[in-house]
């Protein structure tokens, strides 16, 4: 699970494992510093899943570029282990009004780490709707997302969810992989 600091990947995670052992950062301060793995049983399929909780891009201990660094050798270490990854979620906040510098450069490595042939195990997952004032302002962000960001994801067949702060809405999002 990788994206911006302050996206909601350790809720989501805690949030889809019920897991109360999952960090979540209240603060100003990033609270994931380093990957974190937690397994769980998937309710739908009847297998393990193993969530990789990532540190957020835009960090304020660590470059964009060491954190990279890491997942890719996480990465690395888990193929070299027999591990499938199933897929990757890339969550954003939908409240985000502006589409900065930043985040650019971040879909741009992230798409680099990917590379092309592995967009369709990407799923883009928005998030922090329930603190939207005007849900139209949501559905414009994510259509504004959809044709000028994550459009070359989308056309090698990723797909783009909605993320409703609930159990059926993680595991939802979590076997379209």
């Amino acid at each position: 699970i990788m994206g911006p600091t302050g996206a909601g990947k350790s809720t989501f995670v805690k949030i889809a494992t019920g897991s109360e052992n999952v960090e979540i950062g209240h603060t100003l301060r990033s609270s994931t510093q380093h990957i974190r793995t937690i397994r769980c049983h998937n309710p739908l399929r009847h297998r393990d899943v193993v969530f990789a909780d990532t540190p957020g891009f835009d960090d304020d201990t660590r470059s964009d570029t060491e954190i990279l660094t890491e997942v890719a050798d996480w990465l690395k270490q888990t193929y070299q282990a027999g591990v499938k990854l199933s897929g990757i979620l890339f969550l954003h906040r939908i409240t985000d009004n502006r589409m900065t510098n930043t985040l650019v450069r971040n879909l741009d490595m992230f798409e680099n780490l990917c590379g092309n042939g592995a967009f369709s195990n990407v799923r883009f997952v928005t998030t922090h709707w329930d603190q939207l004032k005007d849900n139209n302002q949501g559905i414009k962000n994510e259509g504004e997302l959809c044709k000028k960001y994550f459009n070359t994801f989308l056309c090698g067949g990723s797909q783009v969810h909605r993320f409703q702060s609930s159990f059926a809405s993680a595991w939802q999002i979590i076997n379209s992989l």
